[in-house]
C-alpha cells in the first residue's frame, strides 16, 4: 500500500498475501529514488520478508529525514521481487513525504556606504534553502540623489538556485564636481516566486570625497580670503595721507619716542610663573586699538613729524563658484604703525597687523544645506610703506608685506579639523592725482595695482598644497569737501566710485565699488579718527563683498606738551635694563608683568612750569595680565631738553593670591 507522511516520520508500507499457505512465503523489497532523494529525503531501506504458514500480512518501515530545506511535495517507492511460494500482483508501493518547512523569505540589506565614484552592492537574502528555483524582480528609486547624475539606474531580476541563499545587486556611483553632503537612494524588491518578501527596501549611501570637496573649496575661498587680507593692510593709513591731513614736510628734526613690543608669534604659548596662560595676541587685538606719542615736531596739520596710527577694518564676503559651491563669511584686521616724514615730501613707515578670515562652505541648488563646512584664516603680518609727493598736486605709494599663520578647516560631513601653515606675500603700488580744487572742495583721480599669492601646505590625505596668486588693477575718483570751524576742528565727508578688475585666481571679471566716510582732524591736539565704508555694487561673477572700517591717528604736540595717551599690548620681556634691576630684586615671584603678554595703558599731559627749558609730564597708568595680576601707577617725569629725563614713579601691584606690593621707584636717563 502507499504512504504518506511529513518529513521526519516513517512511512509504512504493508505488503500482504491474497490467502494464507500452508507454507512459508518469502519476498525482497528495496526503496528507490522519485523525486525524493535516498540519504537527503528518506533512509535507503532493502531486506527480505517472511510469511510463516498463516500469515497474510508483512510491513516494511521507511524513515524520512527532517531538513531545513523549503521543498514541494516528494515521493520514492518501495519496490518488491523475487518473490518464493507466491507471485506477484502489484510489485510496487509509492510513499510521499510533505514538506513541514515555512516558505522561504526574501529580504535585502542596506548597502555600506560608498564615495562618489566607487560601487554600492545590496545583498538579497533567502531566509532558508529552496529545493526549487526563487526569482525576485528589483529596481533602483531616487532618494536624495538622481539617477544619472549621482548613480547608474538599475533594474532586473535575480535567480535563487536550488540551495541558494545569496545574491547581488551591483549599484554604480557617479563621481562629480559638486560640493554635495551625503545623499541616498534605495533598491526596491518584488514580483517573488518561490518565497515571500519581508523586506523590499535597501538604502545605499553616498558620501562626498572629503580630500576632493576641500581642495575644491580653496580653489574657490582660498584667493578671495587673500584679496580681502592682502589689499587692506595700510589702505587706511595711506588714504589718509594722500587725502591731505597727513603731516607736511618743514618741520623741526624730533626727538622720538616711540615703541613697539615683539608680537607673539603664531601657535607660541606664555606661561607666568604659576603656570596661568596669558593673553594672546589675538586677544589683545580684537580688544583694544592703540595709540602712540610722538613727541616732538609739527606739521601743517599740527599732528608731529613722527606720528603712530592704529586702524581696524571689517569686510563681509560671500558667493559661489564651481563645484555647486556657496560660501559667506567675514574678514576683520586691526593694524597699527608708526611713521616719519624724511625730506621734502617723502614718508616712510612700518605696519604691524593681526587679521582672521573665517567662513562657512555649503552645497548649492540641489545640494543646498548640506555639505557644511567651515574655514579660518589668521594671520600676522608686516608691511614696510612709502609714499612720496612727487608734484604738489601727484603722489604715488607702494608696499610690500609678508603674513605667515595658519589655516584651519573644519568640515562638518567627513566629522574631521585639520590645520596646515600657510604664507600671504604680497605688493601694491598706486598713485594719487588732484585734478581739481575749489575752495574746500578737492576732486582726485586715483589709481593702484596689487599682486599676491597664498601658500597652504599640505594637510597629510586631508587635502593637498594649494598656491593661489590674485591680482587687482583698481582706478577710482574720490571727492572730499572739508568744513573747518572757529575751534580749528574740521570734518570732511568723502565719496569715491571705483572701476575694478580682479585676475588670477578665484572669481575674476570687472566690478564697480562705491565708499565713503568721514574724518575728524583737531590739529591744535593732533588728532585725526575717520570711518569709512565700501560696497562691491557690480561684478562679474558671483562675489557679494562689503565693509567698513575706522581709523585713529595722534601725533600731540611740540616738545612733549599737550596729551599723550597709549594703550599697548607687549609680548615677552620688554623691560628696561634699569627697570630690570629693580624688579629682579626680593619681589620678583610677585611680578605681574614676567615674560608673557600684558596690556599696559598711560595717559600724562606735558608742560612747561618753569621759565628754564623743560617739559613736566605727570602721568598715570595701569598694567593688565589678564587673570593674573595687574597693577597701578602714579608718576611724573621732567624732560629738561633732549638729552636728560627724570621720572619718580610710585606703583602699586596686585597678584592673584598674593601680598600686594608698593613701590617707589626714581629713574634718570642721559641720551648721548
Amino acid at each position: 500500500d502507499a504512504a504518506a507522511v511529513s518529513e521526519g516520520e516513517t512511512a509504512a508500507f504493508a505488503v500482504r498475501l491474497s490467502a494464507p499457505s500452508g507454507s512459508a512465503v518469502e519476498v525482497s523489497y528495496a526503496s528507490a529514488d522519485g523525486t525524493a532523494a535516498a540519504g537527503s529525503d528518506y533512509t535507503a531501506t532493502s531486506g527480505t520478508l517472511r510469511f510463516e504458514p498463516g500469515e497474510t500480512e508483512q510491513t516494511i518501515a521507511v524513515p524520512t529525514i527532517d531538513d531545513a530545506t523549503a521543498e514541494a511535495t516528494e515521493t520514492f517507492a518501495v519496490e518488491l521481487s523475487s518473490p518464493s511460494g507466491a507471485t506477484l500482483a502489484d510489485g510496487t508501493a509509492t510513499g510521499t513525504i510533505t514538506d513541514n518547512d515555512e516558505a522561504p523569505t526574501l529580504s535585502v540589506d542596506d548597502a555600506a556606504a560608498v564615495s562618489e565614484g566607487e560601487t554600492a552592492a545590496f545583498a538579497v537574502r533567502l531566509s532558508m534553502p529552496s529545493g526549487a528555483e526563487v526569482t525576485v524582480s528589483y529596481r533602483t528609486v531616487d532618494g536624495t540623489t538622481q539617477a544619472g547624475l549621482d548613480y547608474v539606474a538599475a533594474d532586473g531580476t535575480l535567480r535563487f538556485g536550488p540551495g541558494e541563499t545569496t545574491r547581488t545587486v551591483a549599484v554604480a556611483t557617479l563621481a562629480d564636481e559638486q560640493i554635495e553632503g551625503t545623499e541616498e537612494f534605495t533598491v526596491v524588491l518584488s514580483a517573488p516566486s518561490g518565497a515571500t518578501i519581508t523586506d523590499a527596501s535597501g538604502t545605499g549611501t553616498i558620501t562626498d570625497d572629503a580630500a576632493r570637496r576641500i581642495g575644491l573649496v580653496n580653489q574657490v575661498v582660498l584667493p578671495e580670503v587673500g584679496r580681502a587680507l592682502a589689499f587692506s593692510a595700510v589702505r587706511c593709513r595711506l588714504d589718509q595721507v594722500l587725502a591731505g591731513t597727513a603731516p607736511q614736510s618743514g618741520s623741526v628734526v624730533p626727538t622720538p619716542r616711540l615703541s613697539l613690543s615683539p608680537e607673539q608669534r603664531p601657535g607660541r604659548r606664555w606661561e607666568d610663573g604659576a603656570g596661568v596662560r596669558q593673553p594672546t595676541l589675538e586677544q589683545a587685538f580684537d580688544d583694544s586699538l592703540f595709540l602712540m606719542q610722538s613727541q616732538e615736531g609739527k606739521g601743517e596739520d599740527g599732528g608731529g613729524r613722527f606720528a603712530a596710527w592704529g586702524c581696524a577694518d571689517y569686510q563681509n564676503l560671500g558667493g559661489g563658484g564651481p563645484g555647486n559651491v556657496n560660501w559667506d563669511g567675514d574678514v576683520s584686521s586691526w593694524h597699527v604703525g608708526a611713521d616719519a616724514r624724511i625730506g621734502a615730501g617723502l614718508l616712510a613707515g612700518v605696519s604691524v597687523s593681526r587679521s582672521r578670515g573665517s567662513f562657512d562652505y555649503q552645497g548649492a541648488g540641489r545640494s543646498q544645506g548640506v555639505g557644511v563646512g567651515g574655514y579660518e584664516l589668521g594671520l600676522a603680518s608686516i608691511h614696510p610703506y612709502l609714499a612720496w609727493s612727487v608734484l604738489p598736486d601727484l603722489d604715488v605709494w607702494g608696499t610690500a608685506g609678508h603674513a605667515w599663520g595658519q589655516l584651519q578647516i573644519v568640515d562638518d560631513q567627513a566629522g574631521a579639523f585639520h590645520t596646515s601653515p600657510a604664507t600671504l606675500d604680497s605688493g601694491m603700488a598706486g598713485v594719487s592725482g588732484r585734478l581739481l580744487s575749489r575752495g574746500a572742495t578737492t576732486l582726485r583721480l586715483k589709481g593702484e595695482w596689487a599682486l599676491a599669492q597664498l601658500d597652504v601646505a599640505s594637510a597629510g590625505t586631508a587635502f593637498d598644497a594649494a598656491t593661489m596668486n590674485m591680482r587687482r588693477l583698481r582706478v577710482g575718483t574720490e571727492v572730499s569737501r572739508e568744513h573747518v570751524y572757529a575751534s580749528g576742528v574740521s570734518l570732511t565727508p568723502w565719496g569715491e566710485l571705483g572701476l575694478r578688475h580682479d585676475g588670477g585666481d578665484g572669481e575674476t571679471g570687472a566690478g564697480l565699488e562705491l565708499g565713503g566716510g568721514l574724518r575728524y582732524l583737531d590739529r591744535e591736539a593732533g588728532l585725526t579718527v575717520e570711518g569709512h565704508g565700501r560696497w562691491l555694487t557690480v561684478h562679474k561673477g558671483t562675489l557679494r563683498e562689503w565693509g567698513f572700517g575706522a581709523l585713529v591717528r595722534f601725533a600731540p604736540g611740540t616738545g612733549g606738551r599737550g596729551p599723550s595717551l597709549s594703550l599697548m599690548p607687549s609680548w615677552g620681556d620688554t623691560a628696561s635694563g634699569v627697570q630690570r634691576m629693580w624688579e629682579r630684586g626680593a619681589t620678583d615671584p610677585l611680578l605681574y608683568d614676567a615674560p608673557g603678554a600684558r596690556l599696559e595703558a598711560q595717559f600724562g599731559y606735558g608742560f612747561t612750569p618753569f621759565k628754564a627749558a623743560g617739559v613736566l609730564t605727570p602721568y598715570g597708568g595701569v598694567s593688565v595680565a589678564r587673570e593674573v595680576a595687574r597693577g597701578y601707577r602714579l608718576g611724573g617725569r621732567l624732560a629738561v631738553g633732549r638729552a636728560a629725563t627724570v621720572s619718580l614713579e610710585a606703583e602699586r601691584r596686585e597678584r592673584l593670591a598674593a601680598a600686594k606690593v608698593h613701590a617707589l621707584m626714581l629713574l634718570g636717563t642721559v641720551q648721548f
